[in-house]
């Protein structure tokens, strides 16, 4: 199969994907049994204004035909107005998605390094100390609850040492310039270290936090990988040509375990925004999963499903990029 035959192959399962997550969420939300105008009004509203309301929503219409034009605006990139803030969805969505994703690429990067040196190690140096302690570590990162860990590192290092700072993006007096809405970026490019150290030290339990349970996995992955790449003939024949350990295990070895490594980085990358929803709650942060937690207490359905559907087109979206770089690397995986 060609290439671009694969990729829209795989557009057009995406779309099959995606009508199936916008589907579910909107009679998710359509069944529950409460009503937004009343959350929004309070139950002494006037029956004439609860009326009115419902009918500028589109809320007393029956449920197929809302159905319809829901599908209709998300089919021309609109996913209405929030009932809480009284904006578009998609300018909420502009506004708090970058501290997710700035959240998402630090955490990301943490368990990257983490997962993959703690890999290697582990199994250059096979039921050693440090081979222990990276079993320790993944099954602790696979196994404990992150809102339980969430809490548990802000009670030692925000309440208890006072080391770092608790919840929020940043401290109260810092503004820094906006320019792509990643705090840390748009420091460095207007070059205000004092707001960029200041949100390094905020991002650094919430990243942690989120990162831990894919710096497992990966370690985890990577171990075995390195391990299956080691007993390998050609890390024999190298051995036996005099190549030092170091030559032969970081240039021949790693390069080729990391293969399997690379989709699990990619997956996870996608993992950890749809993840962020219990991270950004825990510590506060102004990101899109705490925007949605929000919509939720308030019965604000379209943030609630503008929101969902957005975080699953970028976990599609990043599913999507990795078959396609393996299927480029590989052509047996278009097959």
């Amino acid at each position: 199969m060609k290439l671009s035959s694969y990729i829209g192959k795989r557009l057009f399962l995406m779309l099959i994907v995606m009508f199936g997550v916008s589907t579910i969420v909107f009679f998710i939300t359509h069944i529950i049994p409460a009503d937004p105008v009343g959350a929004i009004l309070g139950g002494n509203a006037p029956i004439e204004l609860v009326d009115k309301m419902r009918h500028e929503l589109g809320l007393d219409k029956p449920i197929p035909l809302q159905f319809v034009d829901y599908l209709v605006g998300i089919a021309h990139g609109d996913f209405g107005v929030s009932l809480k803030t009284n904006r578009p969805v998609l300018k909420d969505i502009e506004d708090f998605f970058p501290a997710t994703l700035e959240l998402t690429i630090v955490s990301m990067i943490f368990a990257t390094l983490v997962g993959v040196i703690l890999g290697i190690l582990s199994a250059v140096y096979r039921n050693r100390a440090i081979d222990h302690f990276s079993r320790i570590f993944s099954i602790l990162g696979v196994s404990m609850p992150v809102f339980w860990l969430g809490l548990l590192l802000l009670l030692l290092f925000y309440y208890k040492l006072g080391w770092l700072p608790g919840a929020g993006r940043k401290s109260l007096f810092i503004f820094p310039h906006r320019i792509t809405g990643l705090l840390l970026l748009d420091s460095v490019i207007t070059g205000d270290w004092q707001a960029f150290w200041d949100g390094l030290r905020h991002i650094i339990l919430p990243a942690f936090v989120l990162g831990y349970a894919s710096a497992a996995s990966i370690a985890r992955i990577m171990r075995a990988s390195m391990l299956d790449v080691l007993r390998q003939d050609f890390i024999r024949t190298a051995k036996s040509k005099g190549l030092s350990k170091r030559i032969v295990i970081y240039r021949h070895a790693v390069k080729n375990a990391l293969i399997p490594v690379v989709t699990i980085i990619g997956l996870s990358f996608g993992s950890l925004l749809s993840g962020a929803v219990l991270t950004e709650t825990i510590f506060g942060w102004p990101g899109l999963g705490r925007y949605i937690v929000n919509a939720l207490l308030v019965l604000d359905y379209p943030a609630v499903t503008g929101g969902t559907l957005f975080i699953a087109f970028v976990y599609s979206l990043a599913n999507l990029i990795v078959d396609i770089s393996y299927a480029a690397l590989d052509p047996r995986m278009r097959v």
